[in-house]
């Protein structure tokens, strides 16, 4: 089983999202961001869970273009590629991937 969901870990996307709230301009509806499924996917008997962040750069664009967080974060995305190369939990969808071994 694969999960794609917001994720609550994500500072850009859960900042945006709360803008476009406040200013009424949220266009994508109820979404309740999940910092894990782990225990989700163990309690539906899944093993072998896996979780991840996707889509880093793309959480940027829920702010807006002129904020000083994006700024921030997309120098410093820029700077942790160069230096580590991993994710590091801000892609503004979670991924969890489970398998059932029966």
């Amino acid at each position: 089983m694969v999960s794609l969901i917001p994720n609550a870990h994500s500072l850009a996307y859960r900042l945006g999202k709360y803008i476009q709230e406040q200013n009424g301009t949220w266009i994508y509806g109820l979404e309740m961001p999940q910092a894990s499924l782990r225990e989700e996917f163990e309690k539906a008997g899944l093993k072998n869970i896996m979780e991840y962040s996707i889509g880093q750069e793309h959480s940027l664009t829920f702010l807006p273009q002129e904020h000083y967080l994006r700024a921030a974060l997309e120098k410093f995305f820029k700077e942790w590629d160069l230096s580590c190369g991993t994710d590091i939990g801000q892609g503004y969808l979670l991924v969890t991937i489970g398998e059932n071994i029966e």
